[in-house]
């Protein structure tokens, strides 16, 4: 009797183990990477535990991380994500439309798609484009969602030839992000 109760209980351990229910409460179980929350100014956000909270120089940013592996020759993170808080004046569609519109008309941007997303309850609108800011090539992708009248975007930006290995941490980052 006692030793039928022990393998019950081990296969019950099992079950849990394999379900997901044991494991570190800081690990992405996608793929096993050290994460941390960072929180600010009524947002949050899980990265990846290496990176740090960084300084945007927008003003409507509201929170900022950056991979501090890399960096440019002024000591600049050239991988990061950046939380921007915009007023709305009219509609998300109508901001998102302008700013990108804009942007298009700029020979130092290029447009790579544009379409809708969902991030958990929110519907918002995300667009995928390429700067040559003084022959820095970056990529960039912005997703938008709209609280209580007001736009957060959250803006992810790598080196063009980083952006594909990033991309899954910026997807992880974004799907993650909450308002606090």
């Amino acid at each position: 009797m006692k030793k039928e109760y022990i393998i019950g209980f081990l296969a019950i351990l099992l079950v849990i183990a394999v379900s997901g229910c044991i494991g570190s409460d800081n690990t992405d179980n996608a793929n096993s990477t050290k994460v941390q929350e960072i929180s600010g100014n009524g947002v949050s956000i899980i990265c990846p535990s290496t990176w740090v909270k960084a300084t945007a120089s927008d003003n409507a940013s509201v929170l900022a991380v950056a991979d501090p592996q890399l960096k440019d020759s002024n000591g600049q993170c050239l991988i990061n994500v950046n939380v921007e808080k915009r007023e709305i004046s009219t509609s998300l569609d109508d901001e998102f439309s302008s700013v990108y519109d804009m942007l298009g008309s700029n020979s130092d941007y290029t447009i790579l798609s544009e379409g809708n997303v969902t991030l958990g309850s929110y519907h918002g609108l995300e667009a995928i484009y390429s700067s040559d800011i003084n022959g820095t090539l970056k990529t960039h992708k912005a997703v938008w969602i709209e609280n209580n009248g007001e736009a957060y975007v959250i803006l992810c930006s790598a080196p063009q030839d980083k952006f594909d290995s990033q991309s899954q941490i910026f997807d992880f980052i974004i799907s993650n992000f909450k308002f606090s």
